[in-house]
């Protein structure tokens, strides 16, 4: 050879044979554990664009009628228990479930708006708002039943 180079014959290759790219063998990684990935970063054969369930989603509204009926019941319970316990169920109703639903719906539903196939629908934010009114009143009237009971002892 010319210019002090040295010659590559076939057998210093270190490609692969041909054909070991149109296997169906898994491939073995350097750590010895086999891969069945198409591709070097984990993804399955097929998985590309477009490969996507899509099948369209919407915002977990189950969560809000849930708040809104914890809340309407906490109402309930401060109003026709007038007793410690009657308000402190009442404010743990309203408070906790009806206030922790309704924040359990702004998780879910962040988490499914990275969906591509989301749909939005404007009266999904006016049910949020609804059922966080509703939960803050059940809040107000609760404590105000417990203030009432501390008031008298």
């Amino acid at each position: 050879m010319s210019a002090g180079f040295p010659s590559v014959t076939a057998s210093a290759s270190s490609s692969p044979a041909a054909g070991a790219f149109g296997s169906s063998e898994p491939a073995t990684s350097a750590f010895g554990s086999s891969s069945t990935s198409a591709d070097g970063f984990g993804s399955q054969p097929g998985a590309g664009f477009g490969a996507t369930a899509t099948t369209p989603t919407t915002a977990p509204v189950a969560l809000l009628y849930g708040s809104i009926a914890a809340s309407v019941v906490g109402i309930g319970v401060a109003l026709l228990l007038p007793t410690l316990v009657g308000g402190a169920i009442g404010w743990v109703l309203a408070a906790l479930v009806g206030l922790g639903l309704s924040t359990f719906f702004t998780v879910r539903n962040a988490q499914r708006q990275a969906n591509p196939w989301y749909l939005y629908y404007g009266w999904h934010t006016v049910v949020y708002r609804a059922s966080v009114v509703v939960a803050l009143v059940a809040v107000v009237v609760a404590a105000g039943r417990l203030a009432l009971v501390l008031g008298r002892m």
